[in-house]
């Protein structure tokens, strides 16, 4: 299975990479400050990193984070996203 990359560490980004895992996938889940998902992580054995990091790991992207921040997060990513992106917004 592709590696799938969650780039939104809220409700939305925690639901949707559990939910990932759970049908196989392996996925990272990507915040601002990944610091803060150390709880999330070790609940669900899945590991956290920078959007960036989490972006260039990842063959699916899923992008779920607030609208109002899409736009200034896809121009930090500059085009190492392009590959393989999937968007929902919220």
């Amino acid at each position: 299975m592709q590696k799938v990359g969650v780039l939104g560490s809220a409700g939305v980004g925690q639901a949707l990479a559990t939910g990932f895992k759970k049908h196989g996938y392996p996925v990272r889940i990507g915040s601002r400050a990944p610091g803060k998902l150390t709880d999330f992580s070790a609940m669900n054995g899945i590991e956290s990193g920078t959007f960036a990091d989490v972006a260039a790991w990842g063959e699916i992207l899923v992008l779920a984070v607030k609208g109002t921040t899409a736009e200034g997060l896809l121009k930090q990513l500059g085009g190492s996203w392009t590959h393989a992106f999937k968007v929902l917004w919220k």
